[in-house]
């Protein structure tokens, strides 16, 4: 009985972060199909599969306390975000959407670090400690996107800018 209570708590802390890997799984797709920095995109492939796992590691982790992990509401900051990034992708063009999409992932990845060191104590405090081990190797794995994106989308702004550079120095050229 009292574990009962102890994982009813969890439930909806851990059915957040489902829904939020959920949701990135189906929306990650279309970021990697978007960027044309090479880079970006290989990053992006590569956190994918990260993505992917996190969510299943996260439905076995529900199976372990009884939780269903499906039971939640989607998670709406993490909605909040992606429509704002959607919003931006669509008008951005060129190299312009490889800074979106940099920037909108930087967002996503600050968001799902605040979420996981909460549930990770959480659930280390209801008697899980390797769920709690899981839980924070998720979160490294989301500190590590966060490093890896911030310097790339130094690479595509320092890009945009020497190509801004050569288009001014061509046209002056050509106006001589």
């Amino acid at each position: 009985m009292a574990q009962e209570i102890v994982t009813a708590g969890l439930g909806p802390m851990l059915q957040k972060l489902w829904s939020i890997e959920s949701q990135l799984v189906v929306a990650m797709p279309l970021m990697v199909e978007k960027a044309t920095h090479l880079g970006l995109r290989k990053n992006l492939a590569m956190h994918f599969e990260e993505t992917r796992q996190q969510k299943t590691s996260i439905e076995a982790m529900c199976k372990q306390m009884g939780i269903d992990a499906k039971a939640g509401e989607p998670d709406q900051g993490l909605q909040q975000i992606l429509l704002e990034g959607a919003q931006k992708m669509q008008t951005a063009s060129g190299n312009d959407i490889n800074a979106v999409i940099a920037d909108g992932a930087q967002k996503i990845e600050i968001y799902e670090m605040e979420v996981y060191p909460p549930v990770a104590q959480a659930v280390k405090e209801a008697g899980y400690p390797g769920v709690a081990q899981r839980l924070l190797l998720s979160y490294e794995e989301e500190r590590q996107s966060l490093v890896k994106l911030k310097f790339l989308e130094k690479n595509i702004l320092e890009q945009a800018n020497q190509l801004g550079d050569l288009k001014e120095a061509s046209e002056k050229i050509a106006y001589q």
